[in-house]
């Protein structure tokens, strides 16, 4: 799966004022990965180069995100006939033919329970893996909403995982926050920066 939903904010420094001749900075690659328990989860770069002028304005560098669900899970794809004959009907409701390409969205992992969606065409799905519960839901507010305040989500879907709480060791953690400034070199735009090392602050 493949999304451009992340930005980063890029700020040349070298606009002529510091005393150094104004120059443009071009970043050819920004190759980034994401770990979670060891396991890489998302990664990302750049699709072409981007220009960061030397004007002391702000450009925004868009990031493409990468991540295989199925590998990070160890699952496969499933078609879920249920799921595939909702998605055939509300194209019937509408009197549309249902392109091929929506059958996809029947696809669901395995090892994952389907949490319906009565308002469109995309279910979410819940998965239990480590000890851990994922959610993947919806994009669209309405049918979001509209999942979670439906008795059937509440009572299949909440109610037995809650149920196994007090046999799983289920934790809410807190999820710390610190934020990392990134400065540009002034002579060197190119000069790769040492991140600051906040990894020891987290809790164990």
């Amino acid at each position: 799966m493949r999304f451009n939903v992340l930005n980063v904010d890029a700020k040349n420094p070298n606009d002529g004022t510091g005393g150094y001749k104004k120059s443009d900075a071009t970043l050819q690659n920004f190759k980034w990965r994401l770990f979670l328990d060891d396991k890489e989860t998302i990664s990302g770069d750049i699709d072409q180069p981007v220009v960061v002028p030397g004007t002391g304005d702000v450009t925004t560098i868009p990031l493409r995100i990468n991540i295989d669900l199925m590998k990070f899970f160890k699952d496969e794809f499933v078609r879920d006939e249920k799921v595939l004959e909702h998605v055939r009907n509300i194209f019937r409701s509408r009197n549309m033919n249902m392109p091929l390409v929506n059958e996809d969205q029947a696809l669901v992992p395995k090892n994952s329970k389907v949490i319906w969606n009565a308002n469109g065409t995309a279910p979410g799905i819940w998965i239990e893996k480590d000890n851990r519960i994922f959610i993947a839901m919806p994009g669209v507010p309405y049918e979001m909403k509209a999942m979670t305040e439906n008795p059937t989500y509440v009572e299949t879907v909440i109610s037995e995982p809650l149920t196994l709480l007090s046999n799983k060791p289920y934790k809410v953690p807190t999820i710390p926050a610190r934020t990392i400034p990134i400065v540009s070199a002034s002579k060197r735009v190119n000069q790769a920066l040492p991140a600051p090392n906040f990894s020891a602050q987290l809790p164990k």
